[in-house]
Order: C-alpha cells, then sequence, then structure tokens
C-alpha cells in the first residue's frame, strides 16, 4: 500500500503530474484479471506511462510475502498468469527527475472471477493527502 502526500499545498504541475499517475493505476487495475499475464500487465501499465508522458517503471506489481516485492511479478517476461483468489499489488508511479519528486500509488487486490476487488480502499486516492 502506497499513498501520495504533500507538504504544504501542492502546485497545479504536482496535481497534474498526480492525476496522471491515478490514471495509470486505473488503467492497471482494470487490466488485473484471471488469464491476464505479468508481461501483460506490466505492459499494458507502461503504455498508460507512455500515453501520459510519464516515466517508467521495472516493475508493476507483485504478491504479498517474506521480502517487499515478492514473486510472481508483474514485469518484462513474467509468464505466470493471473488466478481467481490471488492477492496482489498494483503499484504505479516514478520519480520526475525535473523535480526531485517520486510519485508512488499503490493497491492491493484480490483477483475475482470477474476482475478484482480493492483491498486497500479505506483511503482516497482522488488527490494528493496535503500536511499542512
Amino acid at each position: 500500500l502506497a499513498r501520495m502526500a504533500v507538504i504544504g499545498k501542492p502546485s497545479q504541475r504536482q496535481q497534474d503530474t498526480y492525476k496522471k499517475f491515478l490514471e495509470v493505476q486505473q488503467r492497471s487495475l482494470q487490466a488485473a484479471r484471471p488469464g491476464v499475464t505479468g508481461e501483460e500487465l506490466y505492459d499494458r501499465s507502461i503504455q498508460a506511462h507512455y500515453d501520459l508522458g510519464l516515466g517508467w517503471r521495472t516493475m508493476v506489481g507483485h504478491s504479498i510475502g517474506v521480502t517487499v516485492h515478492e514473486r510472481p511479478i508483474a514485469a518484462p517476461g513474467e509468464p505466470w498468469v493471473f488466478e481467481e483468489g490471488m492477492v496482489l499489488c498494483i503499484e504505479n508511479g516514478s520519480t520526475e527527475q525535473d523535480y526531485g519528486e517520486r510519485y508512488h500509488i499503490e493497491d492491493t487486490i484480490l483477483v475475482t472471477k470477474d476482475g478484482y476487488e480493492m483491498l486497500s480502499n479505506y483511503t482516497n486516492t482522488e488527490s494528493m493527502t496535503v500536511i499542512e
């Protein structure tokens, strides 16, 4: 689970960049369903990054276990297939090098027969949390 926060009022550029990552996350979540491979999820997510002019990631999802990024993962060349009952983290973000800012949104989901059930829905992702 990862959420964004900013100290003080976010600039318009920060808000716009966050909204782009939020869209990437939504598109990635929509692709998470039984029968999709880790590589297919990665490809769909990275295409969304490119479509919105954002930096790319080496991985966009992983299982939960004893390490931070447990296999199976959603990355290039990963053949594992989403199955009903799997619990996974879907994450998108990047460091915006020109501004030294890190954006990261991560959700935990349960793969269901028809798609997914959000398990990390107790926080709002529609906007960054502002710390005054």
